[in-house]
C-alpha cells in the first residue's frame, strides 16, 4: 500500500474546506434568509469527517461573507451562481473569445457584480499580492460585462475562501491589466 505523508489529510482538508465554502455561498442566497442555517447544518452533516467545530466554524465564515452589509448587493435575491459568459468584447484583442464560468452575478439598475472565488492558502492579504493571472482574468470578464451590460458600473471582486473574505478589486489596475491582455500576441 502506498504511504501517505501526513500533510496529506491537511491538503485534502484545505480543498475540500474550499470547496464546502464555495457551494455554501453557490446554494445558500437562493433560499430564504431564515432557511439558510438549517439547509448548511444539513449539507455539512453529510461529511462526518469534520468535526462539529469545523463545520460551525464553515458556517460562521459563510454567513460573516453574506450577511455583510456592504456586500448585500452581491447575494441579494436574484443573484446568480455559476454563469456562463461567452463572447468577445470591443477592449479585448480581436481573437480573444471569452468561455467563462462565473461563480457570482448580481445585476442591479445601476451595477454588475462579477465575483470570482478562489482557495489560495493563504490567500494575499492585499491586491498588491493578487496574481497577474487573477488581474487579466477579472479584466477580460469585465469588458465582457461592458457589451452586456452598456450604462452599468461593473465591480469586480474575488472571494478568498479561507477566511473567507470578499475583495473588490481596484479599477485602476484592471485597467493595466486589461492594457497588458491587449499586448498579448494573437
Amino acid at each position: 500500500m502506498p504511504v501517505r505523508s501526513p500533510l496529506t489529510q491537511t491538503v485534502e482538508t484545505r480543498f475540500k474546506r474550499g470547496n464546502l465554502i464555495h457551494k455554501l455561498l453557490e446554494i445558500l442566497p437562493e433560499f430564504e434568509r431564515e432557511k439558510r442555517a438549517a439547509i448548511a447544518a444539513k449539507m455539512l452533516g453529510g461529511y462526518k469527517e469534520l468535526s462539529a467545530e469545523e463545520r460551525e466554524q464553515i458556517t460562521a465564515e459563510v454567513f460573516a461573507v453574506m450577511d455583510a452589509p456592504e456586500f448585500a448587493e452581491i447575494f441579494s435575491p436574484g443573484s446568480r451562481a455559476e454563469i456562463s459568459l461567452a463572447g468577445s468584447a470591443k477592449g479585448l484583442p480581436k481573437n480573444l473569445y471569452l468561455n467563462a464560468q462565473i461563480d457570482r452575478i448580481s445585476v442591479t439598475d445601476t451595477k454588475v457584480f462579477i465575483v470570482d472565488y478562489k482557495s489560495n492558502r493563504p490567500p494575499p492579504k492585499t491586491q498588491e499580492g493578487v496574481a497577474d493571472m487573477y488581474w487579466g482574468q477579472m479584466a477580460a470578464y469585465r469588458e465582457l460585462a461592458r457589451e452586456i451590460y452598456p450604462g452599468r458600473e461593473i465591480v469586480c471582486a474575488l472571494l478568498w475562501t479561507d477566511g473567507p473574505r470578499l475583495m473588490i478589486l481596484d479599477d485602476t489596475r484592471l485597467d493595466t491589466a486589461l492594457t497588458q491582455i491587449a499586448a498579448l500576441p494573437t
